[in-house]
Order: structure tokens, then sequence, then C-alpha cells
């Protein structure tokens, strides 16, 4: 197996949302967001794999290791070798990979975050850096004079913590079993909510309530982000990023219609349903681009 058909399997093994914008980019673009999310998928099951911590410590300290040498010039791994040759392509930046490894990490000794800021920064580190990544990737080679790299960073900033806060508010329930609780301590003492509730599954109005605030966070971000990029060739540029957006975004307000009731058996949006987000949101890019 070739080191691109292993990364590309990878991606779409994992069943997720993100795969589908995918198939927007052209295929050099496209394999590049693969090699990127092969690796976010590998170190992300190492640290849900449970594993014990130490094994699980020590397998991400190889895999940091693992692109010390790759992009030194000596890959040993399929992703790593995907990753190097890409970035060659791309010219992505490469500290944010460390950064990955940096949140992964901190999933293994870290469980309870006190504030929205230090929440904040695991999502930077999760979710931020991989739109670091993936927005150089979606804009190199394009010579857009409206865009430049304090741009890119400010809307890589805006969606990765809108879709990681929204991964937060879908996924109460599921975090719980592995004890990990990512709503703000501070946020539950305020609101009254035990953190045993969670962990036991039992529902309060208070708690909807708190994923609700948390959920106004994620829409305030999706909202900035949406409004960065106003001209039809930064958008369309950008259309991978935005769909992804749109799907996340669909999701939190279908979490808001239910009332952020958080211990329902499936959280996730069907495949059908993201084609059709998809589509309607395609049509809408396609309607702004003619009148702009």
């Amino acid at each position: 197996m070739t080191p691109a058909h292993y990364c590309r399997r990878k991606t779409l093994e994992s069943n997720s949302s993100f795969f589908l914008p995918f198939f927007f980019l052209p295929p050099p673009r496209r394999a590049a967001m693969y090699a990127v999310y092969a690796f976010c998928r590998e170190v992300d099951d190492i640290v849900d794999s449970g594993r014990p911590i130490p094994e699980a410590a020590a397998q991400l300290e190889g895999w940091r290791l693992e692109l010390q040498r790759a992009f030194a010039g000596q890959p040993s791994h399929p992703i790593s070798s995907e990753l190097v040759y890409y970035q060659s392509v791309f010219d992505f930046p490469i500290q944010p990979f460390y950064d990955i490894l940096a949140g992964m990490a901190m999933d293994l000794r870290q469980t309870r975050y006190q504030t929205l800021d230090d929440l904040e920064l695991y999502c930077y580190r999760v979710a931020v850096t991989v739109g670091l990544i993936a927005v150089r990737i979606f804009s190199h080679g394009h010579l857009l004079e409206s865009w430049e790299e304090g741009r890119e960073q400010l809307f890589a900033r805006q969606l990765g913590m809108a879709l990681q806060l929204t991964n937060i508010v879908r996924d109460v329930a599921e975090d719980a079993r592995m004890d990990r609780i990512y709503l703000p301590q501070q946020w539950l003492s305020e609101a009254g909510v035990a953190a045993e509730d969670i962990l036991q599954r039992r529902w309060t109005p208070a708690l909807g309530g708190l994923l609700g605030r948390l959920g106004g966070v994620a829409e305030h971000y999706y909202q900035a982000a949406d409004a960065g990029v106003s001209l039809p060739g930064e958008r369309q540029m950008l259309m991978p990023a935005l769909f992804m957006g749109a799907i996340y975004r669909t999701c939190l307000a279908r979490l808001r219609q239910e009332g952020f009731y958080c211990f329902a058996r499936s959280r996730k949006l069907s495949l059908s349903a993201k084609l059709g987000i998809l589509w309607r949101a395609w049509r809408q890019e396609k309607r702004r681009q003619r009148r702009g």
C-alpha cells in the first residue's frame, strides 16, 4: 500500500464530517488534506484507545520524534512521508503538528478545564492548528491581493474554535464515558451543575442552559469566520472550509432546537443529512458569487 492510499483509507474509514468537503478540492490539495487528517486520526486514536497513560504518552513522543526526522528529510511512516511531500508543495506550517501532539497529551493528563480561556487553549491545540494547516493548503498559489497571512490565521482560529466547541457541546455524553468534562468548571459552578450529573447522565435544565451558553460562543465564532471572508474569490478558495462550517453549524442549530439535551443515543448527522447540507451550501455560494 502506498503512503497516499494509506492516508486516503485512514481518512475515509473515519466516517468524519471532514472528508466530504475534501471532494471539492482538486486532487493534489485533497491528497494533502488526507495526509493531514490521517495524522490527526492516528494520534487521536492513541489517546482514545484506552491504553495505559504511560504507553500512550510514549507513542505520542514517538510521533514527535517521527515528525522531527520526517521534516529533516527522513520519514519512516506512510503519513509522515505524505506530509513531507505536500509540505514542499503547499508550504504549510510545521509547528501546528507539534501543537496537535501537545493537545493530545492534554487529554492524557487533564480531564477538566477551569475557565473558558483554559478550554480555548485546548481547542487551539487540537482544532485551530488543523485549520492553520488546512487554510494554507486551500490558499497556497491563489494570488488574491486581499488575502494575507494575518487574515488567514484569523479565519483558521475563528472556524477552528467554532468547530471544536460544537464537538464539545455535541459529545458531552461520549466524553463523560472517558471521564472527560470539557465544559468550564467555573460555568458548572455558576449554573449549579455537578460534575456527577454529567458523569451519571442526569439531565437538568441548568445543564441545557450551560450548553446553550457554550453553543453561543461557538455561534459567535461561526459568524465571525463567515463575515471575515466576503469576496467571491476568497470564498471560492475557502469553499471546503466553509462547507465544514455549514455541516457543524447545522449540527449546533439542531442541538439548540432540541434544547441541548445531550444524552440522546446519537448526536451526529447522517450521511444523507450532511450531503443535503453540502448541496444547499453549494447552491448558496453559487448564488452569492452571481450577486457578487
